[in-house]
């Protein structure tokens, strides 16, 4: 079965959504990385995702008080 998100709606009215989901891209390959580290009130973390079409990059962080 087809495992993709395919946006239907009229591609005029959310641009973004028409290009981040249109369909006929084929199959992707992803590679993916990521690393953290804790202390002991801070915690930070890293991480991406790398395909032909698009690179996503995340952080996040928590303060614990």
């Amino acid at each position: 079965p087809a495992h993709e998100l395919v946006y239907q709606g009229v591609p005029a009215d959310i641009a973004i959504n028409a290009a981040t989901f249109s369909a006929g891209r084929g199959s992707q390959t992803h590679y993916s990385v990521g690393a953290g580290m804790a202390f002991s009130s801070f915690q930070i973390d890293l991480g991406a995702d790398f395909s032909d079409t698009n690179d996503t990059f995340s952080m996040s962080g928590v303060f614990r008080f």
